[in-house]
């Protein structure tokens, strides 16, 4: 943007004041009441609504939790008179024909003719709980079976089949089964059974209370105030590990959405409980999981709600209220509706003023910028001179303001900046020179695959590796070296060259490896005495014929053998300081056998220490884990591989030290190996 312009838009600032503590002022002022009245009452009301329906929820799972224990005593109260009636005979059957009793049933299945009334003990019960109490029943071991009120003895159909039935086997306790269809009247309702014993513990069968869950669940005259589309519903998260794991069964609902007195239903099907946010739905199956009430905002078939849970005592169930947020904001959007219609007047009228206001101010930007345009013109003609790499140019120093201060810097900057370019330039040179140094390509030794690379942080850096050419030595041994000098750029790169030139003048000489290093550290001492740098160095020797490896290790990253048949890795340690530490320290040559299309690892610690966002290293383990991922690749892929693995961990983070690697990968197998075929055919 030109200078022009910014000072069109200075003096339309500045002419804006004025009217801005006019205008501004009111129109921000009302916008933010409306604003702020808006999500306070919005705020306020769900806050309110929640707490009234999570009260209201709570309240109608503890009224429902008293009326079952009043139906447990029910049951328990039928069962001991059940037992009383065993006890005096009043239950034994007889032949037919006989005075008393009733008739021994036929052994197949029961039908009506098989009923028994029981009258005697469920009709106190049915007149005192008339309001609670929807049926009574029993089913005895010999096929007999009663029901109280009678009306229902001919819809049961086979008892033995029953929900109630099954569930009531085998225990004492009440147990409550899950809403479900009547089959005697078609109503939703709890059913609560247990088992029948006598005096001598003998198995009678099983008794059962059914209520209606329209008569424990009543209609709320509230939740028509709060809003005529909530919905009201009963849902089971299902058990851990099985196949509907983290889902939410709903086994019965009501709906209250534009009509009331509307009952209670079971689905014809498996229903789940479903919303657009799925992330909120698992904090919420993992609530009921954990048997937490609560309230969540979040969608309901397409719509913000709010959801209200309790969990009814004793039982895997939860009741459900859950309410458009709509519905509970309205007021709160109509206030916010009609302030944003005011302040949008008040913005029109706003908008009219600054457009005359604007109108001047461009008038006198035009008339009072030519000046200020010029000289700044200067300056970027000079900046362009520079781009273009003229670093001779200079600007007119014109006045002793800002823009005058600002021509003065520029013209001691160029020099300053033409010497930045010259050593920049020298380190581009120094990169290329360095990278010269390293391996073209790596050496052809028959039955290995060999691959190396090193990755620097900065122009040029202290990591080094080599394959050597040594002195006597049978040209199908392959010979190489690992290095990391102290420290990074130039001075960590100048030492390297040092060390490299060292060690392969030495190995052109006869000697061991042991002496070729211990020579190699006396050069490199003399040159590290008064600057402290040191340089770390894993020297190392792979027969393929012998399938061993000799080394020498000066106080560097342990290199990693990688064992196939075992999938182990074993670290090639040994004794020995760093280079240039100690002119007199003697080194200790390390020998291993290494296994068939055993892997050997060779880097520096730029990898291991890689450290991520939070700072935490990559490590030696992970290393290890992606040589085992890799062990089937060629030895330039498993290198490709670990680099990929660092860069993934570091992320964001930049690369703080070198990276150097060589890959050594046996391609044989073990004569008579099942595999020995195979690897012939994939390297035809």
């Amino acid at each position: 943007m030109r200078i022009l312009w910014k000072t069109l838009i200075l003096l339309l600032g500045i002419s804006f004041i004025p009217l801005l503590l006019v205008t501004g002022v009111s129109y921000k002022a009302m916008q933010g009441m409306g604003t702020d009245l808006a999500e306070s009452g919005r705020d306020s009301l769900l806050e309110r609504t929640s707490t009234a329906l999570q009260r209201m929820v709570e309240d109608h799972a503890r009224v429902l939790r008293l009326e079952m224990d009043v139906l447990e005593l029910v049951l328990q109260s039928d069962a001991k008179d059940i037992r009383e009636l065993a006890r005096t005979g009043e239950l034994a059957c007889q032949r037919v024909g006989a005075m008393q009793g009733a008739a021994c049933p036929a052994a197949e299945a029961m039908r009506p003719e098989r009923f028994i009334s029981l009258k005697g003990v469920f009709a106190p019960v049915q007149q005192k709980y008339a309001h609670l109490v929807h049926w009574q029943a029993a089913l005895f071991e010999d096929g007999r079976y009663s029901v109280f009120p009678e009306r229902f003895m001919a819809d049961l159909g086979r008892m033995q089949d029953l929900p109630w039935v099954r569930l009531g086997l085998d225990t004492r306790d009440p147990k409550w089964s899950d809403p479900q269809r009547d089959p005697l009247t078609g109503d939703v309702v709890f059913t609560v059974s247990r088992s029948l014993y006598s005096h001598e513990e003998q198995f009678l069968g099983v008794a059962a209370v059914s209520v209606s869950v329209d008569t424990v669940l009543k209609e709320n005259i509230h939740t028509h105030m709060l809003s005529p589309n909530l919905v009201f519903f009963m849902a089971a998260p299902q058990a851990e590990g099985g196949p509907d794991d983290g889902r939410i069964k709903i086994i019965a609902q009501r709906s209250t959405a534009g009509h009331r007195n509307v009952r209670w239903s079971v689905p014809d099907k498996p229903l789940w409980l479903a919303s657009e946010d799925e992330a909120g739905l698992a904090r919420l199956a993992s609530d009921l999981r954990q048997g937490r009430n609560g309230v969540r905002i979040m969608p309901f078939d397409s719509r913000e709600s709010v959801w209200v849970y309790a969990r009814i005592p004793g039982m895997r169930s939860y009741l459900f209220f859950v309410i458009p947020a709509a519905d509970v904001t309205r007021e709160a959007e109509a206030v916010e509706a009609y302030v944003r219609g005011r302040v949008g007047q008040q913005e029109r009228f706003s908008m009219a003023v600054v457009a005359v206001v604007g109108l001047l101010a461009l008038a006198a930007a035009l008339a009072g910028t030519r000046t200020i345009t010029r000289r700044i013109g200067n300056l970027v003609s000079g900046v362009r001179r520079v781009a273009a790499g003229d670093f001779e140019a200079r600007v007119p120093v014109e006045g002793r303001d800002e823009i005058g201060e600002l021509s003065t810097t520029f013209n001691r900057m160029v020099p300053a900046l033409q010497e930045s370019v010259r050593i920049r330039q020298g380190l581009m040179v120094a990169q290329e020179v360095q990278q010269h140094l390293l391996p073209v390509r790596a050496p052809l030794i028959a039955g290995l695959d060999v691959a190396g690379a090193s990755l620097y942080s900065d122009e040029t850096g202290g990591d080094y590796y080599d394959f050597l050419e040594v002195c006597c030595q049978d040209p199908n041994i392959l010979s190489v070296a690992v290095g990391d000098v102290s420290g990074h750029g130039l001075s960590a790169a100048l030492l390297m060259t040092t060390v490299r030139a060292a060690l392969r003048g030495r190995l052109t000489q006869p000697g061991s490896m042991a002496e070729a290093l211990r020579d190699v550290n006396r050069l490199v001492a003399v040159d590290t005495r008064e600057t402290g740098q040191f340089a770390t160095l894993i020297y190392a020797q792979v027969h393929p014929a012998v399938r061993t490896i000799r080394w020498i290790r000066a106080g560097h990253e342990p290199g990693l053998l990688y064992d196939p048949s075992r999938d182990e890795v074993v670290q090639l340690r040994g004794p020995g300081a760093a280079l240039g530490l100690d002119e007199e320290m003697e080194f200790q040559e390390q020998v291993v056998t290494y296994p068939w299309g055993g892997i050997l690892v060779l880097g520096t610690d730029g990898i291991t220490e890689a450290h991520d966002a939070a700072g935490e290293m990559f490590g030696r383990q992970k290393l290890e884990d992606v040589i085992r991922k890799s062990r089937d690749l060629a030895a330039g892929r498993i290198l490709e591989e670990i680099v990929k693995a660092v860069r993934a961990f570091q992320g964001d983070v930049a690369q703080e030290d070198d990276l150097t690697l060589v890959v050594i990968k046996d391609v044989r197998v073990a004569p008579g190996s099942p595999r020995e075929g195979a690897v012939q055919d994939k390297r035809e």
